[in-house]
């Protein structure tokens, strides 16, 4: 590396040893992140970060249940910590259960549809 290519980036999973691959990864692109377990409310940020340009989102945060009950706690985390007025961002979501994906998309525009215009899933 030479330089700091970044972006701003946001790492969300529960598990640190999931996660830190992703951190590894992106250290080698010149890319810093800021992370977050996301399966504590006390570990989230007092208020939504602005200027994020890639999140990094683990779609299972510490919660079992149907793909539309993950989605709910997965969106409500994501809103904590993105601001919705944020602007363009790209979001690479994982999991091993397909129907997470499209009922995150649902819940999280459901209840923050500012967030339509501005992310590319």
């Amino acid at each position: 590396m030479n330089s700091f290519k970044t972006c701003r980036v946001v790492v969300i999973d529960d598990r640190t040893e999931e996660a830190l691959p992703i951190i590894r990864a992106l250290s080698r692109l010149g890319m810093g992140c800021i992370y977050f377990p996301g399966d504590r409310a006390d570990d989230l940020p007092k208020s939504p970060l602005r200027g994020v340009g890639m999140v990094v989102l683990d779609m299972r945060l510490g919660v079992t249940g149907t793909s539309k009950q993950v989605a709910s706690k997965t969106a409500k985390v994501f809103s904590t910590i993105v601001a919705e007025d944020n602007g363009p961002m790209l979001i690479l979501l994982w999991t091993r259960h397909g129907d997470d994906l499209d009922a995150f998309k649902e819940a999280l525009f459901a209840t923050h549809p500012k967030f339509r215009g501005s992310i590319l899933l």
